[in-house]
């Protein structure tokens, strides 16, 4: 019998997690990775940014692998039990689960930009990031508030409070999107179902919501396919693993998306760079002892707290920081005094938002759940 959790998964995840994280730090202080301003001899920044190493700074890849980890995990429970009061738990608790930090993250960052705590366009101008351009409007309570409850989970503007929650949309539908076609899949048999996913996968080819149906896929195929258990050969599991590391490394401009009519070419890219590392980590015992030593599961835990909270850390302390020590400390080196205790913040704030608010949603969607099933 399976764990009703699979630990690795939280690991692989937060450590996805930090890469977005690492992603800002560098699209902050080193915007030559992406065509910026460079500030390392020989153009260290372009070498990176071209090399393997740049899947660990690769955001976009990072977050792919979160929706393919998210249709994995939403749906692992109901095929281990084919209950369909799973499903309608689910699409009950969901909302609730998410809404409590991101409330606070938007709520937070309005408290900030009101008290003028936010230094990063003082901090774009000495880094020549883009930077400058975010917490750059005037904040409005009412129109935060409905952004926090209600926009960042239908329809997320860009450029508003806390810039890492347009993903909230996609998570939000994909996980919609899951729980729908565990509904209609639940009377299916094998080969139906499968051919089910498939046709769903075309259908939203250019949509981020392809890699939480691919997820789900590769779940049943764990949970009900036995032939699952012929995959074990490690070799081959960390070839595949190295191989979507790979993908994962390989850099795309945002301003030039291959994009073709039938597929988006840069979704699919990392999607099934994503789908080759999850299959892998699910086949190889020892990529699974990895993912589950104790300082990966913490960062697996704080995931979700982490992201939200890290830019806004960033925004404030971060370049309030760097602007008063860049000058006394050259360029490099004002980084790292800016980035050492800026990180220890960040995971110290986090492990409290998981703590109190992101466990909060979880108690939260519980509560909401067993009261109106209660009414019932």
């Amino acid at each position: 019998m399976k764990k009703s959790k699979i630990g690795y998964l939280d690991g692989i995840r937060g450590v996805a997690a930090f890469v977005v994280v690492l992603n800002h730090i560098v699209a902050l202080f080193y915007p030559g990775f992406y065509g910026g301003m460079i500030h390392t001899s020989n153009s260290l920044e372009t070498i990176l940014r071209n090399s393997p190493f740049y899947v660990l700074v690769n955001g976009h890849f990072a977050v792919c692998l979160f929706f393919i980890l998210s249709g994995f995990v939403l749906s692992y429970k109901f095929f281990k039990t084919w209950d369909k009061e799973i499903i309608r738990e689910s699409v009950i608790k969901r909302y609730f689960r998410l809404v409590i930090p991101v409330v606070f993250s938007i709520f937070l960052a309005f408290i900030l930009m009101k008290s003028g705590l936010f230094y990063n366009q003082q901090a774009a101008l000495i880094t020549g990031s883009n930077w400058g351009a975010f917490w750059n409007f005037e904040p409005e309570f009412f129109k935060m508030l409905k952004i926090a409850f209600v926009d960042t989970f239908i329809n997320y503007e860009p450029g508003t409070y806390n810039m890492v929650l347009w993903t909230m949309t996609h998570e939000f539908f994909g996980s919609l999107v899951v729980f729908a076609i565990l509904f209609i899949v639940s009377g299916f048999n094998k080969k139906q179902r499968f051919i089910f996913y498939i046709i769903a996968i075309i259908y939203y080819r250019q949509a981020y919501t392809s890699g939480f149906i691919v997820g789900m896929m590769m779940c049943d195929y764990y949970c009900n396919v036995a032939s699952w258990k012929l995959l074990k050969n490690e070799i081959l599991n960390w070839l595949l693993f190295i191989s979507g590391l790979l993908i994962g490394s390989y850099y795309l401009k945002i301003d030039a998306v291959l994009q073709l009519g039938f597929v988006d070419l840069e979704k699919s890219y990392f999607l099934i760079g994503g789908t080759m590392m999850i299959f892998a980590l699910l086949n190889s015992n020892i990529l699974q002892k990895v993912f589950s030593v104790k300082p990966i599961l913490w960062l697996g835990n704080i995931s979700f707290s982490m992201y939200i909270i890290h830019l806004l850390i960033f925004g404030t302390f971060t370049c309030y920081v760097f602007t008063k020590v860049y000058g006394i400390f050259n360029y490099n080196m004002a980084f790292l005094v800016t980035i050492i205790p800026s990180l220890i913040i960040m995971f110290v704030a986090s492990h409290y938002i998981f703590k109190y608010l992101d466990m909060g949603g979880v108690k939260l969607s519980k509560n909401v759940y067993n009261k109106l099933s209660k009414k019932e």
